[in-house]
């Protein structure tokens, strides 16, 4: 029976012989199933604008990707792969300049400064009067980078850098046209920043991994270690600024010593298991180029305080960095490797290496209650060590058997170096 709000209606009906009950549905109609209608094709919008925004989003999103992509490859290839181009050649051209002056000099332990040399008077061999034209003529070419690309450059320590190196070329070609003559006192401090071409390889190798990272369709992982390297790397993380503390400041000149001397001047090193980046420093400020490494994360951040260096979270059992070093650096690295993962890891690092590169490795002989309990520690048997290397066709060139550690004078280290 229809309500009584719709007897005007009935009659209607009933005046053209039109069937009541078309009345009755029509109210059912529009009560029920156009309500219903109205809530399917609002969903349906909102999903729609919905799968819109998303898309917004993504399309974003990839779009900043793309165009952070776009300025790494800009950074890279207007600044920083010329520049170490650049630096590249002058060392090499450097390395056969002024031979006689550098041998007198070094005989009488003193260094040679060619800007002081020039402005002091000095003269040199028609030979190396063209060598040094070319490293001047390179040199003007970094100053245009500098001052055309130096855009790219993100970092208050490397700018401040590249300022010194700009104004030591720059003093260099005032003192090869003989304009500053007899000025060798106030140009005194204009020399070369020996940690710039460290802090420039530095740079492109973060660079590199962010791009990499950003062009790759795996997930990021936040922790990519798992049994003995995820426990080397929670115990480390947890004493880190201890260990900064304890260990920042040792003096390890003795074992630089030969390693350094072995190595190719200038050349690349990679410093695994870097620890709060203590060796990295020293490396850097000599000249090298260096690549750090360790497992743990906190480590890896105390590293990359030193505003020259670049250092990744990876353990030795995950390299894989074929033919690229001058030398390896592994300080205290070998004890946390099990007895199963020694050989490969060993290896890993020779194949890292390049003809010639040099080796040096040092591990415990001694190990403590706690860390046999954390078995974070494994001890090796040097011979072993040895063994392995010269299986690998590496040539031993020194070691040192049963030396205590520099931090605490307890623990009983054994180091070797060799070459490829």
């Amino acid at each position: 029976m229809l309500p009584k709000a719709s007897a005007p209606l009935t009659e209607l009906f009933e005046k053209y012989d039109l069937p009541v009950d078309w009345l009755f549905y029509g109210v059912i109609f529009s009560g029920l199933v156009v309500p219903i209608i109205s809530l399917v094709f609002g969903y349906l919008n909102w999903t729609n604008k919905k799968k819109n925004l998303l898309h917004n989003e993504m399309t974003f999103f990839e779009e900043k990707l793309r165009l952070e992509r776009e300025d790494i490859v800009s950074r890279l290839g207007k600044f920083y792969y010329p520049m170490r181009y650049f630096l590249t050649q002058s060392k090499m051209l450097y390395d056969t300049f002024a031979l006689e002056e550098k041998r007198r000099l070094k005989e009488e332990g003193k260094n040679f400064n060619t800007l002081r040399h020039l402005c002091s008077g000095g003269t040199f061999s028609d030979a190396d009067k063209s060598i040094l034209e070319q490293i001047l003529e390179i040199g003007k070419k970094q100053i245009g980078v500098i001052e055309e690309e130096g855009w790219a450059v993100n970092s208050h320590a490397l700018s401040d850098l590249l300022a010194r190196y700009s104004a030591h070329l720059k003093s260099l070609i005032l003192a090869h046209e003989s304009k500053i003559h007899g000025r060798d006192n106030a140009f005194r401090e204009y020399v070369f920043p020996m940690e710039l071409p460290g802090a420039i390889e530095s740079k492109i190798f973060e660079l590199n991994d962010r791009l990499e990272c950003l062009v790759s369709t795996r997930p990021e992982s936040k922790e990519v270690f798992c049994g003995r390297d995820m426990r080397v790397s929670k115990f480390y993380n947890r004493i880190a600024l201890g260990y900064f503390e304890d260990t920042r400041y040792i003096d390890m000149q003795t074992h630089y010593d030969g390693f350094v001397g072995h190595v190719k001047s200038g050349g690349l090193i990679c410093d695994i298991g870097c620890g709060v980046g203590r060796d990295t420093q020293f490396f850097i400020e000599k000249g090298f180029r260096v690549l750090s490494t360790d497992v743990s994360g906190e480590m890896v951040f105390l590293t990359n305080t030193y505003p020259y260096a670049y250092a990744k979270k990876q353990s030795v059992l995950d390299m894989h960095y074929p033919s690229l070093f001058d030398g390896l650096w592994v300080s205290a690295v070998l004890q946390h490797v099990n007895n199963e993962g020694l050989e490969d890891a060993i290896s890993r690092m020779i194949l890292m290496l390049k003809k010639d590169g040099v080796l040096y490795i040092s591990f415990r002989l001694s190990i403590s209650f706690s860390e046999r309990l954390a078995r974070t520690v494994t001890l090796h048997d040097p011979e072993n060590v040895i063994r392995i290397l010269k299986k690998q066709n590496m040539k031993i060139i020194g070691k040192r058997g049963r030396n205590l550690s520099s931090k605490d004078n307890k623990n009983e280290f054994f180091s070797v170096l060799c070459k490829k």
